[in-house]
């Protein structure tokens, strides 16, 4: 089996963990995106909040001082403000080094004595012209100063604070915690089954191969990955891919949208999640527990993007987000208005099931479970598996799944009966109009499936080739 390393161009991003924790420098800024400057480039991610016990415990900051400093963080503006296109750049910049500046300066402190040395300069900072020429920070800074320095004015108060409630390590009695709704995680899968086109000719598929018919922008794999893991997932990812392109009548390079999407077998720092996809870089993100079945939910969420670039959307919204909907294609704006309400005005059931797993579950990846977003992307799987009609489990094993019994109640929130009926007529509206915009593109060459008898494979150490499968592409693939 030959090794195989991440290919494509190199992806980046997946550091907002870090920045979480270190907060973003000005040299962080060279490597982002637009999108993840307009994300990531606010208060809590370039001054994230201290860990004030840490603090007290292992680096000898008063409780006072600690406190403090939450107080000093939290006189910084959420975000940059930005009142031109042109100056985007610019103010987040500026932003950032202003930030930085007052957290060098704050988070430095542990005594009274490095309080009042910080004060003294923060003071210094209101004289004409100062913080621009000795700090290269927009004169700007001077105002957070006065903010901070009317902080001297309530060290008592502060003071009788940490003291009377033992800060860092208080408890309140009488604060109720929240209860947290759980995540529905699809279940993992146990074995991947497959009918339908040989499409590798019962060889393994390797980069060259994969970039010649996708061209996706970046593929890369986590570091935990085995080789053979790297192989199987190359292999099935695959499949479900051409699955998907001729359900779809597209060109093959219409699913990495001619080399704008990428795509990643491992968990970039999200090891809770399930499959995402990542709008900051557009990547599709397969995790090896539970990101099988969700490929076709995924590439929708990232088709959805991709539309609204196209539809020049602003604010870096889903076509699905947007209250811009004259900019998108029609069919697209009828299909989000259908699957939340029928043409008497009513809820559809399948908003209602969707408002139901709200109140039971999280939010998913792109809002609640009543957003437009996922119910589209949900919808669209079903879809999917609709027009297939046969097992392409790594495609779209989970398009169904999100069911639940709880108290004898029946919570659904996938499309159902008729409604279904209504919105795969739609998804047929929606992508003959993106071939007619030249979004997607009409597949030149027709594939005509094969039958096929169904076969096991198992999950071997020695996986050189796949030995129990036919030449007609049907498999069962056992973990």
């Amino acid at each position: 089996m030959r090794k195989i390393e991440d290919f494509g161009k190199k992806i980046g991003g997946a550091r907002k963990d870090n920045w979480s924790i270190c907060g973003i420098c000005p040299e962080d800024l060279y490597e982002m995106t637009a999108e993840e400057k307009r994300r990531y480039v606010t208060r809590d991610y370039v001054w994230p909040l201290p860990n004030a016990k840490k603090l007290v415990e292992e680096e000898g900051v008063l409780p006072f001082v600690a406190y403090w400093q939450r107080k000093v963080r939290l006189c910084v503006q959420k975000g940059p403000v930005i009142t031109t296109k042109d100056d985007f750049d610019q103010a987040i910049l500026e932003y950032v080094q202003q930030v930085r500046v007052i957290y060098d300066l704050t988070m430095k402190c542990k005594t009274y004595q490095d309080v009042e040395t910080a004060e003294r300069t923060f003071r210094s900072w209101k004289k004409p012209g100062y913080a621009s020429f000795h700090i290269n920070a927009p004169v700007s800074i001077k105002n957070i100063s006065y903010k901070i320095l009317h902080l001297q004015y309530r060290k008592n108060e502060y003071m009788n604070y940490v003291k009377n409630t033992n800060f860092p390590y208080q408890t309140k009695a009488t604060a109720q915690k929240s209860k947290r709704k759980k995540m529905f995680i699809p279940p993992q899968l146990f074995e991947i089954r497959r009918e339908g086109i040989d499409y590798r000719h019962h060889l393994h598929v390797y980069p060259e191969k994969w970039q010649e018919e996708f061209y996706f922008y970046g593929v890369e794999f986590g570091n935990w990955l085995s080789q053979k893991d790297r192989q199987i997932s190359m292999d099935y990812c695959y499949d479900a891919l051409k699955d998907l392109s001729y359900v779809l009548d597209v060109e093959d390079k219409d699913i990495a949208f001619e080399g704008k999407l990428s795509l990643a077998f491992g968990a970039r720092g999200c090891s809770h999640a399930s499959a995402h996809y990542e709008r900051d870089r557009r990547v599709i993100n397969l995790t090896k527990m539970h990101g099988a079945g969700c490929t076709a939910h995924e590439w929708f969420h990232a088709l959805d993007h991709y539309i609204a670039q196209v539809c020049n959307v602003p604010d870096g919204k889903l076509a699905t987000e947007t209250a811009h909907t004259e900019l998108l294609p029609k069919s697209l704006s009828s299909l989000c208005s259908c699957l939340k309400y029928d043409c008497m005005g009513e809820k559809t059931d399948y908003l209602r099931g969707s408002q139901q797993f709200d109140s039971h579950f999280a939010k998913d990846s792109f809002g609640s479970w009543a957003s437009t977003t996922e119910m589209a992307a949900r919808a669209f799987a079903c879809y999917v598996k609709d027009c297939l009609g046969v097992h392409s489990d790594y495609l779209i094993a989970h398009a169904d799944v999100y069911e639940f019994e709880y108290e004898n109640m029946h919570l659904c929130a996938i499309p159902q009966g008729e409604e279904r009926e209504l919105f795969n007529e739609l998804f047929d509206q929606l992508f003959f109009e993106l071939k007619e915009m030249g979004i997607l593109h009409q597949k030149k060459e027709k594939v005509t499936p094969a039958p096929c008898i169904a076969e096991t494979i198992d999950y071997h150490c020695d996986y050189e080739q796949v030995t129990a499968m036919d030449y007609s592409g049907q498999y069962t693939f056992q973990f």
